[in-house]
C-alpha cells in the first residue's frame, strides 16, 4: 500500500459505536464487522480522508506505541478493510 493516497470510508456502510467499538455493517452484503479499540480509532478518523502516515502518526500518539509495530499492524489492517471493501482511496 502506498503512503501517497488517502483513504477513507466506503460511504454506503452503516456504522454504530457501542461502548466505544465501532460495529460496520455493509447492506449489499449483509455482513458485519465489529472493530476493538485501536480499529475504532482508525475508523472514526477515517470519516474524513487520511493518508497511511497521518494514520501512523495519530495511532502512535493516541496509544503510545512503537511506530515500526504500529505501520506493519496498520498496513495489515488497511489490507483487510479495502479487501472488504468498507475503505476506498480517495
Amino acid at each position: 500500500m502506498t503512503d501517497l493516497a488517502d483513504f477513507c470510508r466506503n460511504s454506503t456502510m452503516i456504522t454504530r459505536v457501542i461502548d466505544g467499538e465501532a460495529v460496520i455493517m455493509d447492506p449489499q452484503q449483509g455482513k458485519v464487522l465489529a472493530l476493538n479499540e485501536v480499529g475504532s480509532f482508525i475508523w472514526e478518523l477515517l470519516d474524513s480522508p487520511h493518508s497511511q502516515g497521518d494514520l501512523l502518526d495519530k495511532i502512535c500518539r493516541e496509544f503510545n506505541v512503537g511506530r515500526e509495530e504500529a505501520a506493519a499492524d496498520l498496513e495489515e489492517f488497511l489490507a483487510v478493510l479495502k479487501s472488504k471493501d468498507l475503505v476506498v482511496t480517495a
